[in-house]
């Protein structure tokens, strides 16, 4: 079974940042918003990419919507909308992956009351995703917004007080749900051999390493990101090989051993050693893809002897070397 990490990126509309509800929503839809507050246009009627969309919980228009959210807000600091910008799995049709977005927008909605704008980019390409946009307080009956933050936004003092997780709790549960919908859509489907997890590689102890999320425009950073993700993706794979040898050697019955001649040194598996090969190979193109595009803080990250030192305890498994062993060198090779 293959074990996928989702893509679900937390952001907020933050006006001391100079973001805007209307400015966002214009964009992800690919239409012209007029802010009501500051006069502002924002038309993005010529962006390409952008698929179906749709609002849950509010029955007015898009700009009545983020025009209300941000005429609801009085201070400078304010963050008037939320969003989730979340990969959609590959495994899916193009119809299941908008019915997946629809059914974790629905959800949304009525875990916290909230209004749910989803706009989905790139739909029939190899990167679809949703830009999931959600008001930070409550629609009222009659089409207002609430005076109160939904319990969502209310700090972690204020959240314990009403007996409620902390923030950071929330956001884990609505990974685990986002989760949950997209292996739910892979049974419905009939895909099998791969589900998703909430968690990152790192939290599951796995040695592979997260892709970079990348937009529809096809800018200099873009395709560096792109070719970063290629050389992740290969790497990944390489991972995949060494576990699916790791699969073998624990499940099949070990082969006699015949004790070597003195001056005769083991051979490695060919198999284990063009792994490693392959390996070293997809590390130096990760090195130099995240260096060129400087999207990694900590290069140690790609220590390529930490994969190294398990390979070796794999070939010394095939090997009939114990633990304890002196470590010896492959002929021909180096490991």
């Amino acid at each position: 079974m293959r074990v996928k990490s989702i893509h679900l990126n937390a952001k907020a509309m933050q006006r001391s940042k100079g973001k805007s509800a209307t400015a966002a929503a214009a964009y992800r839809s690919g239409e012209e918003i007029t802010d009501q507050r500051t006069g502002a246009v924002h038309d993005y009627t010529r962006k390409s990419g952008v698929g179906e969309n749709w609002i849950v919980g509010f029955s007015g228009s898009r700009s009545e919507l983020w025009n209300l959210a941000e005429l609801s807000e009085k201070r400078k600091d304010s963050t008037t909308a939320k969003e989730f910008d979340v990969a959609l799995p590959i495994e899916l049709s193009p119809d299941d992956r908008v019915e997946l977005a629809r059914k974790y927008s629905k959800w949304l909605h009525k875990q916290h009351g909230c209004a749910v704008d989803v706009c989905i980019h790139n739909l029939y390409s190899d990167n679809p995703h949703a830009h999931i946009m959600f008001s930070t307080r409550a629609i009222e009956p009659d089409g207002s917004m609430s005076d109160e933050k939904i319990a969502r936004e209310w700090s972690d003092t204020k959240r314990k007080k009403h007996n409620l997780p902390g923030r950071k709790k929330e956001l884990l549960n609505e990974r685990v749900h986002f989760a949950d919908v997209c292996n739910y859509m892979l049974r419905q489907a009939g895909v099998t051999g791969v589900k998703y997890d909430h968690r990152s590689y790192k939290e599951r102890g796995s040695r592979k390493k997260p892709t970079k999320h990348h937009g529809g425009h096809e800018t200099l950073h873009s395709k560096l990101i792109r070719e970063y993700n290629e050389a992740v993706m290969a790497f990944n794979r390489t991972i995949d090989e060494i576990e699916v040898l790791q699969h073998e050697i624990e499940n099949q019955p070990p082969e006699p051993i015949t004790d070597p001649e003195p001056d005769q040194k083991p051979v490695i598996s060919p198999k284990i050693a063009d792994v490693l090969d392959e390996m070293k190979s997809n590390i130096d193109e990760v090195k130099v893809a995240a260096e060129s595009s400087n999207l990694i803080d900590d290069p140690s990250i790609f220590d390529f002897s930490r994969i190294k030192d398990h390979a070796r305890k794999l070939a010394d498994r095939i090997m009939g070397r114990s633990e304890n062993s002196p470590p010896s060198k492959s002929r021909g090779r180096e490991l």
